[in-house]
């Protein structure tokens, strides 16, 4: 199969606790998918002329911040985010844990 097709599918973006926090609601109730976080922040968006501002605002600085960015520059924004998606959320539980190994019998000389 191609590479891409294998591929889960990346969020690429700055993540903010509220956002983060949205993510892990969705997650964990199952709803987890990409095109409904998007859809529901779109209609957010449209609904809150406040927020419309503020978020063209961040997406302006965006692209002022990573406009002349190389390739290196944008791994480490994309490591960045991954990063802080995978840190615990407050409010949120931590990963399990790895239970202990498992030993074997060793077996003596003869």
């Amino acid at each position: 199969m191609p590479d891409a097709i294998q591929r889960k599918p990346q969020i690429n973006f700055q993540v903010e606790p509220p956002l983060k926090v949205l993510y892990d609601v969705a997650r964990s109730a199952g709803g987890y998918n990409v095109t409904r976080l998007c859809a529901a922040g779109l209609l957010y968006l449209l609904e809150h002329p406040d927020v419309q501002n503020r978020a063209l605002n961040r997406l302006a600085e965006f692209y002022r911040d990573y406009e002349e960015s190389d390739s290196e520059q944008m791994r480490a924004f994309v490591q960045g985010a991954k990063d802080a998606l995978q840190r615990a959320t407050p409010g949120s539980r931590p990963r399990p844990k790895a239970g202990p190994g498992t030993r074997t019998t060793r077996r003596g000389k003869a």
